[in-house]
């Protein structure tokens, strides 16, 4: 055999090592745009906490409610496996929450529940969680 020619066993090898190349490329752009849209949740709960009180209580104590807006409600796309997987999912459904506050024109939430209902996912014996949080956006004084 020449030093120009390769066998097939070498051909096979060099395209295992290119596959697992792109595979590692490609998986860690997507991490990459996924970690930047959890950042980009964070920083947007961060804000929006600035503009609208959050409570679990009925009352904000010190402020008066002058109008009650309705029912808001946040459910989290991500499901939750693991601690990081919470802290994202709990972001999203206060996200969530926290807009549609803001569309309602609130500038406090009371009566904030969190709720992670399990279910079981299709085809599978594993259960999962999601976070939903709810409460009552309100305008307080």
């Amino acid at each position: 055999m020449s030093g120009e020619t390769m066998d097939s066993s070498n051909w096979i090898l060099i395209l295992i090592v290119v596959g697992v190349l792109y595979l590692f490329l490609k998986n860690r752009k997507a991490k990459k745009a996924y970690f930047k849209k959890v950042s980009f949740i964070e920083d947007e709960v961060r804000e929006l906490k600035n503009e609208i009180m959050c409570v679990t209580s009925s009352n904000i104590y010190g402020k008066k409610i002058v109008q009650t807006l309705g029912s808001v409600k946040g459910t989290s796309q991500s499901i939750i496996t693991t601690d990081e997987s919470t802290r994202i999912a709990d972001n999203e459904a206060m996200y969530e929450m926290l807009i549609e506050a803001k569309i309602l024109g609130a500038n406090a939430i009371v009566d904030i529940k969190m709720n992670t209902p399990t279910f079981e996912v299709s085809g599978s014996k594993w259960q999962t969680s999601q976070i939903i949080y709810t409460g009552t956006a309100v305008k307080v004084e």
